[in-house]
């Protein structure tokens, strides 16, 4: 009987428990539940708005540590401008919940909660929500049931809400301040706070994420293991982008939006409002080659925090352009430029105030200016600037010489460029870069007028150049500069005059080989009527000597004999004599009693008889051979036009015995 009473007692109780949970969620209607928003300050409520939510069924959360499936109601807030223009806009968002049904406040019920302010006071206030730097109190919260006092997190809630942030009518972000512009004062800009990594707490199912541009430095604190980012604001400009982004929120339910600060025009105080109005206006100077100095602060130190402002107006190219960035010692420094050295420790003094506002920033006029340098226009070729190859050069009229190898630059563009005279500094190579524009002119003799140069293809050796500078303004030219000279000069290309006299040598060695091969020609043929002359002397002669002929004939025989007999053994005992002969030689042979000649096929031949029984003479075009017998009784003299019982030798004398 016990033991049924307390099975009956058990179902009873389950099925109370799951009643009332059927009867909350029926019961938890969006209509019921109103969300309030507004500003506070000094414990006043300012710019008060409320609207009612969304009822979503059956939403999705799941975590690491829990796994829901529930219904949740819905509030998007948005910020207008004037909400961020009204009254006490230097402040806190603050948010709370209120049941209509019953008019009670249920925003001291809801969970998680953390603290509301850091600034080394940690507190937390149960009565609302707060949204600013230090913590933003949105996403997913709930109500802990009355028996679960000491609920850690919403998955054992009753009812969950969701807050988030949507865009406006007239910003699409979540805009934590309004940055006035200043169109009077050109060189203020203002140093703003954006939220740290763990902005919203930790079970909200949403998260923001750190990104955007404009990144000076990141404010540590060790006592709250909180970090956030400080980044510059310009608000000057015209015609484009406004908004400075410090991150983005992912959020259920609805689109993300990025965070971050705006520019626009709401308040003429804020422009008068600058944290060193009472400083001084200085000059940049530079000590030494390598330091530039801004009160007392060396600005290329990389542990040195400077920040450059070039407003519009310094940029020929565009006028409505303006750079603001932190100086180091890649950055190039330009006219018109002035730098701003921050005190980090002041910013954080100013952060434990700031991190009691949606959004905190500071303005700063920059005050140290760039003084004007003296520049001389020197010659540029593809961005680097030339040096003279010297600067005494005795030439018509003195003018300083730039030497360059032209061969080894194919196709670039050549011009001019301002170079600082005495402040000697990489960041003011570019000086006066984009003030002013420059030209490369040479002077044309033909036509006595200068003709502008902008490739190094078009430039000729030994001419003489000039280096001008334009100045726009208002698009017309004005008067000249006292504080930039302008340069003549003259280009001399290197290995341009080698070319030309090698060019000159190589034509010389032409006509000269050219001349040869004439004269060649000519002794050829001159050589060749010779030869035709001898040749019908020759058939002259043997037609008159039959018997010479024959005579010849067998004599040639023998000389032929002895030839093939020499070729078929060298080393036989007969003894022979070879003797070459030069054709500009004259031989004689003696003591002999046959004598052959051997001559080439332009022997002229001639035939003489005396007291002798035979004397022959053969002549040679070149030469004059004579061979005279003494005490011989036979003299012979033989001519063989094809060289055939020679043989591949030149003119040969052989002796027999």
């Amino acid at each position: 009987m016990i033991k049924s009473l307390y099975i009956h007692l058990i179902f009873i109780i389950h099925a109370c428990i799951l009643f009332r949970l059927i009867i909350s969620h029926e019961l938890f209607r969006a209509e019921d539940y109103r969300l309030e928003y507004y500003r506070n300050s000094g414990g006043e409520k300012f710019y008060w708005k409320h609207f009612f939510g969304t009822k979503l069924y059956h939403k999705e959360f799941i975590t690491i540590e829990y796994h829901l499936t529930t219904s949740v109601i819905l509030y998007k807030i948005f910020l207008t401008k004037d909400f961020l223009t009204g009254e006490r806009y230097d402040s806190e968002l603050r948010i709370s919940i209120r049941n209509v049904v019953n008019d009670s406040e249920i925003t001291p019920h809801l969970k998680p909660r953390e603290y509301n302010i850091g600034n080394k006071k940690f507190s937390k206030n149960e009565n609302f929500l707060t949204c600013n730097l230090f913590k933003c109190h949105i996403g997913l919260i709930y109500i802990c049931p009355p028996d679960e006092k000491h609920c850690s997190h919403h998955s054992k809630g009753i009812n969950l809400f969701y807050i988030g942030f949507e865009k406006s009518s007239e910003y699409n972000n979540l805009v934590l301040k309004l940055i006035t512009k200043n169109n009077n004062n050109k060189y203020m800009f203002t140093v703003v706070v954006c939220p740290g990594k763990n902005w919203l707490p930790l079970y909200s199912s949403s998260e923001y994420i750190i990104a955007g541009g404009n990144y000076l430095t990141t404010l540590k604190f060790k006592d709250t293991q909180k970090d956030n980012i400080v980044r510059f604001v310009y608000c000057h400009e015209k015609g484009v982008s406004t908004f400075t982004m410090c991150g983005y929120l992912k959020q259920r339910f609805m689109p993300s939006i990025n965070v971050g600060y705006q520019c626009d025009e709401y308040n003429k105080e804020e422009t008068s409002r600058t944290h060193n109005k009472n400083e001084k206006e200085t000059y940049m100077v530079s000590p030494s080659s390598d330091k530039l100095m801004c009160n007392h602060v060396n600005i290329s130190d990389s542990s040195s925090l400077v920040i450059g402002v070039l407003p519009p107006g310094n940029n020929y190219g565009n006028v409505s352009a303006f750079k603001v960035n932190v100086i180091n010692n890649k950055t190039n420094l330009y006219y018109g430029h002035r730098l701003h050295c921050l005190n980090i420790d002041d910013v954080y003094v100013h952060y434990e105030l700031a991190e009691n506002f949606l959004g905190y920033a500071i303005n700063y006029e920059a005050k140290c200016k760039i003084p004007t340098l003296n520049a001389t226009l020197s010659l540029k070729i593809n961005g680097t600037v030339q040096e003279f190859e010297n600067k005494t050069e005795n030439n018509s009229g003195g003018m300083k010489i730039y030497a360059f190898d032209r061969r080894k630059i194919k196709d670039v563009p050549v011009g001019c460029h301002p170079v600082p005279d005495d402040m000697k500094h990489p960041a003011l190579n570019d000086f006066y870069g984009l003030l002013y524009s420059t030209s490369l002119l040479m002077f044309d003799e033909a036509s006595e007028k200068h003709i502008e140069v902008n490739n190094i293809q078009n430039l000729v050796s030994d001419r003489k150049y000039k280096c001008t500078l334009i100045i726009k303004g208002s698009n017309s030219k004005v008067e000249k500069l006292s504080y930039i000279k302008e340069t003549e000069f003259i280009i001399n290309l290197v290995g341009e005059n080698s070319n030309n006299y090698i060019i000159w040598i190589i034509f010389a060695v032409f006509i000269i080989v050219i001349i040869l091969l004439v004269a060649g020609v000519i002794i050829l043929k001159k050589l060749q009527l010779k030869k035709k002359k001898s040749n019908e002397d020759l058939s002259t002669s043997s037609s008159t000597s039959p018997a010479q002929s024959k005579s010849s004939t067998q004599i040639l025989k023998v000389v032929n004999t002895s030839i093939l007999k020499k070729k078929v053994d060298v080393n036989t005992d007969m003894t022979k004599k070879v003797v070459t002969k030069n054709s500009n030689a004259n031989n004689k042979l003696t003591n002999f009693k046959q004598k052959v000649v051997g001559k080439n096929s332009n022997i002229n031949f001639a035939k003489q008889t005396e007291n002798t029984p035979k004397k022959i003479v053969a002549k040679n075009s070149n030469l004059t051979f004579t061979n005279q017998a003494k005490n011989a009784t036979k003299k012979v003299a033989e001519k063989n036009t094809n060289q055939k019982n020679v043989g591949n030798k030149g003119d040969s004398v052989f002796k027999l015995k």
